[in-house]
């Protein structure tokens, strides 16, 4: 008869797991090289006007953000006199940029018109990438006759309307300031949504090239020293995770020399100006030492910047649900649902969990072109959508969030592929069966309850150490204690010192403990904070089986999170991190086999 009542039990509760099975299916994007689409054309008036600059601070500026900027945002580079003198096109690398500006002679007229309509022509990204025209001028539109100035003056202004137009933000360094006559380039930054810095009134133009660094082209970088004196030494540690390129980028009040870096890298290169240097690397190793000279002592500030091949990927669990029951001979209606796991990896397999190190931290997603924000927990973003009518499913996310560049991670399409509903035929009522099996189960329960009770066995569902979700869970039987519990106080709320205590399980009669009734017998009072929802149960092959039935409290097997509601065996030499529901009071419980002379009777 008992056999035959548990074949019965078994058989209804396979129906039942049937009906729930996900169906799981991963996807993931390409990698991805650079940072979010930028472009940006220097645009310089080397004009006479502008003439005993070209060894001072101007090229400087230019200099110090044309190094200063990641692998993906692309340069290009206009420098105009009464003609167009010098073109290097979106994209140049900054060696050719850099001697074109060597090459600068300051002489002639100011064609601002022609020169910004050259700059506008090299832009090649589409709608999507964001354009920046960075224009170092002292404010002069200027022809040597009255006629070709007024042209110049209407070329420009028409030019800096379609700049408008197009989405391309006009921001001017203005060398010795602005003459208030001269308007039309200013505005030409106004109308375009762009900003005109000032030197002197903004500070001098090293100060200004990194405002616009940071104010416009506002990549990300992370702050990693400030040192004042004449000379000095920043060792900069290179987060883990394979980035595959790494700047630090070095700014001083006062002019720099001997600047060197020591590094493990596949390449690297040092480019200094008169107030600023970066060290570039690619492939870089843990970390970097450079070291630094100051013909004047003064503060130095340092960035770092560092970029990865990023990524996207998707894992997806379908859950079918009812949200309809038929009428009498009809099926019930159905709803349909994706359960994802968002995560970035470096796409080569190498480091799969990208985000770990921004637990907690929100980051803006879409999901077929809805905006959505989530909190990074366990180092994956979870999300969940009705999947009815649906054919793909595209999920992109933002990386600007953080310090390190994660490139512009392609978006992930995913096929949606739902598990067939179940069938009901259309002529038949189970639900006479359903009722007799319903009682049948009942009665089993029953059954079962006593025969539970008669055995001495606890119903205790206990998740196989190592498993994954998913796995099969085992029913723990009428067991013995062994062993005993050291038990450790971390913290407590009141910040007062509680010795180390010990509690011997060997000799217990089976069934189930609480830490509550453990920490009361060894004389620890922690308060109510949950310790009562927190049961131990004698398990098989000596385990002690641990389940956190409490609301707040957080206990820990090592390095892993107890589910609520969940038995985990706990073995010999294994230790059990419980904090309690006040967030403050910690306890660590260590589970230690028995001496020999341990195992005589306690003494009453």
């Amino acid at each position: 008869m008992k056999k035959f009542i548990s074949f019965l039990a078994v058989l209804v509760i396979l129906f039942h797991i049937s009906m729930f099975i996900p169906f799981i299916s991963k996807a993931q994007g390409a990698p991805a090289f650079s940072i979010s689409e930028k472009e940006v054309v220097f645009l310089l008036d080397a004009s006479k006007s502008m003439g005993g600059r070209a060894d001072s601070a101007v090229t400087d500026a230019v200099r110090q953000i044309l190094y200063s900027l990641p692998s993906g945002i692309r340069a290009g580079l206009v420098v105009y006199n009464t003609d167009i003198q010098g073109v290097a096109e979106i994209g140049s690398d900054s060696a050719q940029i850099d001697r074109i500006l060597n090459e600068v002679e300051y002489t002639g007229y100011s064609n601002a018109g022609a020169g910004l309509t050259q700059a506008l022509s090299l832009f090649r990204g589409g709608n999507g990438t964001e354009k920046h025209v960075i224009m170092v001028s002292d404010g002069e539109i200027d022809m040597k006759e009255s006629g070709e100035a007024e042209a110049s003056r209407e070329e420009f202004r028409q030019a800096a309307r379609r700049a408008a137009g197009d989405g391309i933000r006009i921001h001017v360094m203005a060398v010795d300031g602005i003459p208030d006559g001269d308007r039309e380039i200013p505005e030409a930054a106004e109308l375009s949504g762009g900003k005109t810095y000032r030197e002197g009134t903004d500070g001098d133009l090293a100060g200004i090239a990194w405002d616009i660094v940071w104010e416009q082209l506002d990549f990300p970088r992370k702050a990693v020293g400030t040192m004042e004196g004449g000379s000095g030494n920043f060792h900069i540690e290179i987060p883990a995770g394979g980035a595959f390129r790494a700047k630090v980028l070095l700014a001083a009040e006062s002019e720099m020399e001997n600047v060197n870096a020591g590094y493990a890298a596949g390449n690297g290169q040092v480019t200094m100006g008169k107030r600023f240097a970066v060290v570039d690397l690619s492939n870089p190793g843990e970390s970097v030492d450079i070291t630094f000279g100051l013909k004047e002592p003064s503060k130095v500030k340092a960035w770092l910047v560092t970029e990865y091949r990023a990524a996207l990927e998707a894992a997806v669990e379908y859950r079918t649900e009812v949200i309809r029951e038929g009428e009498k001979g009809e099926a019930p209606v159905y709803g349909h649902y994706m359960d994802l796991e968002i995560k970035l990896s470096d796409g080569d397999g190498g480091n799969t969990g990208m985000w770990e190190a921004y637990e907690g931290q929100t980051v803006t997603y879409t999901v077929n072109g809805g905006e959505h924000t989530g909190k990074i927990e366990n180092g994956v973003i979870r999300h969940t959508l009705e999947t009815d009518g649906l054919d793909t499913v595209e999920i992109s996310v933002r990386t600007d969030c953080f310090y390190e560049s994660f490139g512009e991670v392609p978006p992930v399409v995913l096929e949606v592929e739902l598990p067939p509903d179940p069938v009901v035929e259309d002529e038949v009522d189970y639900r006479p069966l359903w009722y007799i099996l319903g009682g049948l189960a009942a009665a089993l329960a029953v059954i079962l309850f006593v025969w539970m009770r008669k055995g001495k066995e606890s119903l205790v569902y206990v998740r196989q150490q190592g498993s994954g979700e998913g796995t099969e869970k085992y029913a723990v039987k009428s067991c013995q204690y062994t062993g005993k519990l050291n038990l450790y106080v971390v913290q407590t709320a009141s910040g007062r010192d509680i010795a180390p205590q010990t509690i011997r399980l060997f000799g217990r009669k089976s069934g189930r403990i609480t830490l509550e009734w453990i920490l009361n017998n060894c004389g620890i009072r922690t308060g109510s904070v949950g310790a009562g929802d927190i049961a131990f149960y004698p398990g098989p092959e000596k385990a002690l089986v641990v389940m956190d039935q409490s609301e707040q409290c957080t206990v820990m097997r090592g390095m892993e999170i107890l589910k609520k509601g969940t038995g985990y065996p706990v073995y010999y030499n294994e230790k059990l991190t419980v904090t309690m529901e006040d967030g403050v009071t910690e306890l660590e419980i260590h589970y230690r086999n028995l001496k020999p002379s341990e195992r005589e009777p306690e003494k009453k």
